[in-house]
């Protein structure tokens, strides 16, 4: 298995989540429009839509 970094694998499993079960959806602050803090959902607003993915305050 190859070495990534912590925010890769968060991302790889969300994405997992996301594509596996079309009930599944985000809430959080800032993960849509600036791709969260650390950028692990980066492009998921793009992909998902803001009906699944939806900034919080």
């Amino acid at each position: 298995m190859p070495e990534i970094i912590i925010r890769e694998a968060i991302a790889q499993g969300l994405r997992e989540a996301l594509d596996e079960d079309d009930r599944v959806f985000m809430l959080g602050e800032d993960i849509g429009a600036y791709d969260g803090a650390y950028a692990v959902t980066r492009g998921f607003l793009k992909q998902y839509g803001p009906d699944r993915i939806r900034d919080t305050p």
